[in-house]
C-alpha cells in the first residue's frame, strides 16, 4: 500500500489543477528546478525533484523512483524508469505552477514546495 501511495504522491506532487493550455513547460515547472516538492502523508514524507532536462527523481522511506516528465494537453505525465507496482506508466494528471514556499492540500494530502534540494 505504501508503494502505491508514493507513486500517486509523485504524480500529485506536480500538483493537480487546471492551468492555461498555452503555458510553456518552463513557465509551469521553473519554480521546481533545483527545489524540492514534498508530500506529507500519514506514514511519512516523500520528496520529488524535477530537472529542466525533463527528468525527475524522488523517494521516501520505502521506495525510490526516477524517470522523465512531460507536459501535454494540460497534464504532466511521469514516465517511470521502473514502474511502481499497481501504477500505469506513464501516470498523468493536471498540473499548475507553484512558488517556492507555497503549501497546498489535494485529495487529503498536504504538499509543499521548499527551496533547495532537501533529502
Amino acid at each position: 500500500m505504501r508503494i502505491r501511495s508514493f507513486a500517486f504522491a509523485a504524480l500529485a506532487l506536480a500538483p493537480m489543477a487546471a492551468f492555461a493550455d498555452n503555458a510553456s513547460d518552463d513557465e509551469i515547472m521553473a519554480s521546481r528546478y533545483g527545489n524540492t516538492t514534498l508530500v506529507h502523508e500519514t506514514l511519512g514524507t516523500s520528496h520529488i525533484y524535477y530537472k529542466q532536462d525533463h527528468t525527475f527523481s524522488g523517494g521516501n522511506w520505502i521506495l525510490d523512483v526516477s524517470g522523465k516528465w512531460k507536459i501535454e494537453d494540460g497534464k504532466i505525465c511521469l514516465y517511470f524508469d521502473k514502474t511502481p507496482p499497481m501504477h500505469p506508466n506513464p501516470e498523468c494528471d493536471k498540473v499548475e505552477k507553484h512558488a517556492v514556499g507555497e503549501k497546498w492540500t489535494m485529495n487529503g494530502r498536504k504538499f509543499e514546495l521548499v527551496q533547495g534540494i532537501v533529502k
